[in-house]
């Protein structure tokens, strides 16, 4: 069973003949794993905004007075919410078909890096490697985490852990199928969510 303390000292050690590389590709992990949520949730919001206006109904008699002419004023979008719908239509497939085999990627090189000095290329790892088929799966891990995101965020933070295995396994099972790949990831947390939050809190200032 496996411990905290155990795990930072694992990668202390590791750190010592590794350094500047882990730093790298630690550093893209940052930048591609902050863009990815920015943009699975940032983006929604923004584009959601208005500028106030809303649907007009004015109803002004006819030549039947029994029946009005009904003119109706849809409502005007700002140049920032189209600059907005764009940045969605271009950056959302960047999320998927980029950054998410950049964290599969990333997970092959310090799992490598366990047993020996790993190298920054890894980090391309699933670029030539069933690419698609990685894709495809952590597409529909960040939709379902997503989907159970919107019963009250609770469930969408216990089903992110569930499924936190998934760029792990596709690390070093490029080709497994989706399904296969959901009940392990499932199997490997069942009784390690917990523990999990807890190694992430640890990290916290």
């Amino acid at each position: 069973m496996w411990t905290i303390s155990a795990l930072k000292e694992q990668a202390r050690e590791r750190k010592k003949t590794n350094r500047w590389k882990m730093i790298l590709v630690a550093l893209v992990l940052t930048i591609a794993a902050g863009t990815n949520v920015s943009l699975n949730y940032s983006l929604d919001w923004l584009t959601d905004t208005t500028d106030g206006q809303e649907t007009v109904y004015e109803v002004s008699p006819g030549e039947d007075a029994y029946e009005p002419d009904i003119v109706i004023e849809e409502p005007a979008y700002t140049d920032m919410e189209m600059v907005f719908g764009v940045m969605r239509v271009i950056l959302v497939p960047i999320c998927f078909f980029l950054l998410n085999p950049l964290l599969v990627g990333g997970k092959r090189f310090f799992y490598q890096n366990i047993r020996e000095d790993a190298q920054v290329k890894e980090i391309c790892f699933s670029f030539d490697n069933r690419y698609m088929n990685s894709v495809k799966i952590m597409f529909f891990r960040d939709l379902y985490t997503i989907l159970w995101s919107l019963l009250f965020i609770i469930p969408g933070i216990v089903k992110g852990y569930e499924y936190r295995m998934i760029p792990y396994i596709l690390a070093e099972h490029p080709d497994m199928e989706m399904k296969q790949a959901f009940a392990l990831s499932r199997e490997m947390m069942d009784g390690n969510k917990w523990r999990a939050f807890l190694f992430d809190l640890s990290f916290l200032g």
